[in-house]
């Protein structure tokens, strides 16, 4: 008998000595082997959805937090818009609807001549005029009982004539025929304007001294 033959009636030997199990044991043997629960696999997938729904929902929040942000920064801006623009518009209006400071600036008028007065012998004052810029003047001083200058002149029928009498004393100086009067007195002369309408020679004296001053001579 060889080596392998001996090896193998030792094995046959072993394994006739084994006890057999009966088929309750059997049974429950196989019974009592773990399965693989059916639960695990769903729980994983329930945990990977819950954290996934979680990401959303993450990401959900997020996207609301940024747009609302948005939100208020394009309010900010467009509440400065409409500011800004409510400035410019007033700032518009003001300078159309102001009033324009020429408006009410009096415009100048020509002056013209007006009767003015002078006093006579009895108080009440005499009508004279102001003389225009084309005119005669006759000044005339007296003084020391004398006429000091010339004593005769002459005007232009319908020019404006000027008299100015100054004296060392008080009286009326008086125009015959245009009966025009005025009061001299040291330091005051006297003045008489008119138009020279009625052509002819006019004498002037001190009314009250009965002095001749000067003869006007007045031409067409």
């Amino acid at each position: 008998m060889t080596s392998h033959e001996t090896a193998n009636q030792v094995t046959i030997g072993a394994v006739a000595r084994i006890p057999k199990m009966s088929p309750n044991f059997r049974k429950s043997m196989m019974m009592s082997k773990p399965r693989p629960s059916s639960l695990e696999a769903p729980l994983e997938v329930r945990e990977s959805v819950h954290e996934r729904s979680t990401a959303l929902s993450s990401g959900h929040e997020s996207l609301e937090t940024t747009a609302e942000g948005v939100e208020d920064r394009m309010s900010s801006f467009v509440r400065g818009l409409l500011i800004v623009g409510s400035v410019i518009v007033i700032v518009v209006l003001f300078v159309l609807l102001r009033p324009d400071p020429s408006h009410n600036r009096a415009t100048p008028t020509p002056s013209t001549p007006t009767p003015t007065a002078s006093p006579s012998a009895s108080g009440s004052p005499s009508p004279t005029q102001n003389p225009a810029p084309n005119r005669t003047v006759i000044d005339v001083t007296f003084r020391d009982g004398a006429v000091r200058g010339p004593t005769e002149f002459t005007a232009t029928q319908g020019e404006w004539v000027r008299i100015l009498v100054r004296a060392d004393i008080s009286d009326h100086v008086h125009l015959h025929s245009y009966d025009l009067m005025a009061d001299v007195a040291p330091g005051q002369p006297a003045r008489i304007d008119f138009v020279a309408k009625v052509a002819g020679v006019f004498g002037c004296e001190l009314e009250d001294a009965g002095i001749p001053l000067f003869r006007l001579e007045i031409v067409p």
